[in-house]
């Protein structure tokens, strides 16, 4: 009987032990992850120099992040992206051009999309994700009025050769930055006038207009 009382203390400290070390395990049936967790896991990955998906991207005349005007980029592309080779048929002016892309996507929405050279090198980039930005702080998503408290020197126009609505600026001579059509709502017989190119107003695009994609042609 002394033996048991003696060693009644023992294993009470054991099952406390026991205990706390399960409120730290999670539930097997629990499958949510925060950003911070998610975080950690890509860094727990094996180091291949490549940057995680939450870091901001940079818009330059060189290009975005890991895509470089010039070079082979297919080896470069993150694993926690995917990526679909594919030839696009364009109409300019009634001929039509064909071009090797190269889409990337994160999590099946496309974020950038490379016009590649027969050689398999970036020729020209087009930028779609939000998280990409100039050093000014503009890029898809931000609002017409934001490009032009950023670049005040801004010109917009409008072409029918590609249909497409363009604000740029000299600060960035190697970048259009395009308008969806959608924001145009001013009188569409200003756009017939058989000119390629047709400068326009702020006041002939709506009040909530934004940049939709970011094209960089390189230096």
């Amino acid at each position: 009987m002394i033996t048991k009382i003696s060693l009644l203390p023992v294993f009470l400290i054991v099952l406390m032990i026991s205990c706390g070390s399960n409120k730290n395990k999670p539930s097997t049936g629990d499958t949510t992850q925060n950003d911070s967790s998610d975080t950690e896991l890509l860094n727990n990955t094996p180091d291949s120099g490549q940057k995680s998906p939450y870091d901001d991207m940079l818009i330059t005349c060189n290009g975005v992040d890991f895509v470089t005007i010039g070079e082979k980029v297919i080896d470069k592309v993150p694993d926690f992206y995917t990526y679909e080779n594919k030839t696009i048929t364009q109409t300019e002016e009634g001929t039509e051009i064909e071009s090797k892309t190269l889409t990337i996507s994160d999590m099946g929405i496309a974020i950038i999309r490379a016009n590649l050279t027969s050689d398999e090198k970036v020729d020209e980039i087009t930028v779609f994700t939000t998280r990409a930005n100039t050093d000014k702080g503009i890029g898809p998503g931000s609002k017409l009025d934001e490009f032009i408290q950023a670049y005040p020197d801004y010109k917009i126009w409008y072409t029918y050769v590609s249909n497409r609505f363009v604000i740029e600026t000299p600060q960035q001579k190697c970048m259009q930055f395009l308008i969806d059509n959608q924001f145009y709502f001013s009188d569409r017989k200003k756009l017939d006038k058989g000119s390629d190119r047709i400068y326009l107003k702020r006041s002939d695009f709506t009040e909530t207009a934004v940049i939709s994609s970011v094209r960089i042609m390189g230096k």
